[in-house]
């Protein structure tokens, strides 16, 4: 009798029971981590593009990749383009997060991004 009047004193109007918390709990708990995962995927994205006017130097497995000015096209006197000096100090410096087993590659000129392998 006495495990009686605890369930009805528990289902009250206006006193939720312990089991309408647990379910609202779940829901905001559900909805927090949805959140979460979203904002995770904004902060970490999963490729990334050089500026204008800059070219990727290269990506590394850890996903770092560097942006180098692109060399002034300009034509030496028999109409050849002349090749720019090696540089190794990238100006713009990034990084993009590969996650699922994907790896990072340059796509093209100015863009890197995730691959399957």
């Amino acid at each position: 009798m006495g495990s009686i009047l605890s369930c009805w004193a528990s289902t009250r109007p206006g006193r939720p029971s312990i089991r309408d918390q647990a379910a609202v709990l779940d829901v905001l708990a559900a909805i927090g981590t949805i959140a979460l995962l979203l904002v995770a995927m904004c902060a970490r994205p999963l490729e990334g593009q050089c500026p204008r006017g800059f070219y990727v130097d290269g990506v590394r497995p850890s996903g770092v990749y560097g942006c180098i000015p692109a060399p002034p096209r300009e034509p030496d006197a028999r109409g050849h383009e002349p090749d720019p000096p090696p540089r190794h100090d990238p100006e713009v410096e990034s990084r993009i997060y590969c996650t699922g087993g994907t790896i990072p590659i340059v796509c093209n000129d100015r863009v890197v991004g995730c691959q399957a392998r």
